[in-house]
Formats: C-alpha cells, sequence, structure tokens
C-alpha cells in the first residue's frame, strides 16, 4: 500500500457521508472552511441507502399494490392485478441513485472534497485515510465524526442465509411466501407491514408487552389493531 505525503492544511475533516455528516461539511464549508469528507461506502449512509429513503419508497409501491386490489369497494376494479418485485425494487433503486447523485453535486458546488475509503487516527490531528491500493494521510484543525449505525445482531441469531438484518431484507428482489420478524420496533412494524401487503404472511415477535416500546400507548394500540 502506498501512503501519500501530508496534504496542505485542511480545516475540518468530517467522517461519514450520511444526513449528519454530509449536511455539516456543507454547512462548514458555506462558513469559509476547507473541508474534506470521507466515506466507506455510498454517499448519504443508512438513511439515504439501507434505511429511511428504500424503506418508504418499498412502503409506497405496497400501499399502491394494495388500493389496485381492494378499489372495488369505491367502484374501481382492477383485473388480475400482479406485483413484479423485481422491477419494484428497480424502481426503489432508482430514486435512491437520483438522491445519492444530487448529493455528490451538492458537495462539489460547495468545493468539498470527497474520499472514498476508512478513516483511522493516527494522533490527535493526523488521520490516514485507506483507499483501495493506497493510503492518504491528512492533517486538520477539527474533525466531525459522523458514523450512523448498524443493524443490532441478536447472538442466537446471526445473520446470514435466511436470517437477515434490515439491509437484506430491503434489498431482497423476491417476496418470501412467509416472514418472522424478531423485534417490534418501528423498523420492525414498517417491514412487517410492508411485506404483508406485498402478500407475505408475516408474524412479529416482541419481547415486551406491546409493539413500539417506547411510543404512546393510544399510538401503539391504533397500530396493532391495524396489523392484526
Amino acid at each position: 500500500m502506498v501512503v501519500g505525503s501530508f496534504t496542505t492544511e485542511i480545516d475540518v475533516v468530517v467522517i461519514g457521508a450520511g444526513p449528519g455528516g454530509y449536511v455539516a461539511a456543507i454547512r462548514v464549508a458555506q462558513l469559509g472552511k476547507k473541508v474534506t469528507l470521507i466515506e466507506r461506502a455510498a454517499l448519504g449512509g443508512v438513511c439515504l441507502n439501507r434505511g429511511c429513503i428504500p424503506s418508504k419508497a418499498l412502503i409506497q409501491a405496497s400501499h399502491r399494490y394494495t388500493e389496485a386490489q381492494h378499489g372495488a369497494h369505491i367502484g374501481i376494479v382492477a383485473q388480475e392485478v400482479s406485483c413484479d418485485y423485481k422491477r419494484v425494487q428497480a424502481w426503489k433503486q432508482s430514486i435512491v441513485a437520483k438522491q445519492t447523485s444530487g448529493i455528490g453535486t451538492l458537495l462539489s458546488g460547495n468545493r468539498i472534497e470527497v474520499l472514498h475509503g476508512e478513516a483511522f487516527f493516527n494522533e490527535p490531528n493526523v488521520l490516514t485515510v485507506s483507499m483501495e491500493e493506497q493510503a492518504t494521510r491528512l492533517r486538520f484543525q477539527h474533525a466531525i465524526v459522523a458514523t450512523g449505525s448498524t443493524p443490532i445482531q441478536i447472538k442466537a441469531f446471526p445473520f446470514g442465509g435466511r436470517i437477515l438484518s434490515s439491509d437484506e431484507a430491503l434489498a431482497l428482489d423476491v417476496l418470501p411466501e412467509s416472514l418472522v420478524v424478531i423485534g417490534g420496533g418501528y423498523i420492525g412494524v414498517e417491514l412487517g407491514q410492508m411485506f404483508a401487503r406485498f402478500g407475505t404472511k408475516v408474524t412479529m415477535l416482541e419481547g415486551a408487552q406491546t409493539i413500539l416500546p417506547g411510543f404512546d400507548r393510544s399510538c401503539t394500540q391504533l397500530v396493532a389493531r391495524k396489523m392484526k
């Protein structure tokens, strides 16, 4: 691996290009600072690529599918409604791609240097960015760490094979006939309802007494009735 020499002085380095990182980088650049943004995966982070945006796209598609199937009560009858889930996924991915492209344009427009790699702190004001076959060392005045989140893995149910995290569940190109959702938090509830509307038989397991623990009980009761 080739290690580059120190760059010219960087005012602020931002690690993570999710909603926390790229927004902070843009604002700091607007205030006149020289900014370098580091991301080891895709621009937009979890929210844009494996969370909020793709999940809401699939949820919207599932609502459209349900409405097409059950519109007779308001006089709208569609014959032989079917779901091509691979095309649904392609549509979802086109939305994600458009959003990530937009972030790239914003960063470029604000003269923010973007490095795709993994950051390691060497000393208080120096870090190394490890990229494919080379590494670059940066000296900076300030650092913003916005590294996001990863799905929680339950020890008894390690990810792999038929055990999926929310990341893999959002990327399936074939609808499962049946699905067990472990965890009745907002992510489990969202994905469980989405798959159910597409026709998957869904069973939800939650260790607390109600789904959506921590949320207002009047709201969770309403969601539970709707799910049943």
